[in-house]
């Protein structure tokens, strides 16, 4: 048995996760065991295929996309297993810079959701409120993509037509047609990519929403490199949020002097002092309770568990997605 066991409502919680409908309690176990091996892989495999693609070993590189396509078909992680595909594709046409990038957003992915599943582990995360516009369409879209992925035109026309009848903005509606025109010329590769824009435009939407008639959220970012503070502030809309950069703990500590955020997102490994110090400074000692994210490039299971000790209530994974950034920042704001 598992020692991370989970219920089936825990697990079917976890994004990125497709469970079948028709799994019940009695699938947990084996569900559990099997979300446990995905968490021990996502480190070495990330590691093993980044190896493999920089010394052009391609065909050790497709054994491991091949296994790793193989786990995340087991857990459902189907989006994961599509990526596997294509990169493999990408591979035997010797695409190297492509394949780089599409890479480094795969691991991303993966660490991602190795992190959602030991979250659930150490939290027992609930199913969100069926209620919230956002979790319907997410689980709709999600829907849509694993249809699109096994080339199922009739089911995504279906799960289309669901997302039409929930009373959905204009723009929104306007990727919608797009998506339904590209099913129509058998162009799903297209079409999945369009359901990012469809996540994007609803988490846009919502927060809109929920800020409308409230001065802009504080967002506090801690990084050393510049650069990473950078991309986060271009993701992040300044109608919603106003957003302060520093490059260092001290500089963090010193900003807290006066100001008072409503989130704040650290990098691990900085210089001086580290994203876990001043974490468990900010959350441990000075009892500030905004609730912190952590930035890491990896999940490992050690770094999730020394987190969540300091007070962490969830990550991002570097290079950070947008799409999951705006989410993080939905989800943990009250």
């Amino acid at each position: 048995m598992s020692k991370n066991m989970m219920n089936i409502q825990t697990i079917r919680a976890i994004r990125g996760l497709y469970i079948p409908e028709e799994y019940t309690e009695k699938d947990s176990v084996r569900m559990s065991l099997l979300l446990d091996q995905y968490v021990d892989i996502v480190p070495d495999i990330s590691l093993k295929m980044k190896q493999a693609l920089f010394t052009l070993e391609y065909d050790n590189f497709n054994r491991l996309a091949t296994h790793l396509a193989e786990t995340s078909k087991k857990v459902y992680a189907d989006n994961l297993a599509y990526d596997c595909k294509k990169i493999m594709e990408l591979v035997n046409e010797r695409k190297q810079s492509v394949c780089e990038i599409l890479l480094q957003q795969m691991i991303a992915n993966m660490s991602t959701l190795s992190i959602s599943i030991q979250s659930a582990q150490l939290n027992g995360n609930k199913a969100n409120d069926s209620d919230n516009l956002f979790q319907q369409l997410e689980h709709d879209i999600h829907r849509l993509q694993h249809a699109l992925q096994n080339f199922d035109g009739q089911t995504s026309e279906q799960v289309l037509n669901e997302i039409v009848r929930k009373k959905v903005p204009l723009n929104l509606l306007s990727v919608v047609n797009v998506i339904r025109k590209q099913i129509g010329e058998y162009d799903f590769d297209a079409a999945i990519e369009q359901c990012k824009e469809l996540v994007r435009l609803v988490l846009m939407g919502t927060l809109q929403e929920r800020n409308s008639e409230k001065e802009p959220y504080i967002v506090l970012a801690v990084d050393d490199k510049p650069d990473v503070l950078n991309s986060l502030k271009a993701m992040i809309p300044s109608q919603d949020y106003k957003f302060f950069g520093v490059t260092s703990g001290e500089a963090a500590l010193r900003f807290l002097e006066k100001h008072e955020p409503d989130i704040a997102i650290l990098d691990i490994e900085m210089p001086g002092m580290d994203g876990f110090a001043l974490a468990h400074k900010i959350k441990l000692e000075m009892k500030k309770e905004f609730p912190v994210i952590f930035l890491t490039g990896n999940g490992r299971r050690d770094e999730v568990l020394k987190a969540f000790s300091v007070g962490a209530v969830d990550f991002l994974v570097k290079p950070a997605i947008p799409e999951y950034v705006l989410l993080k920042l939905q989800e943990h704001i009250k």
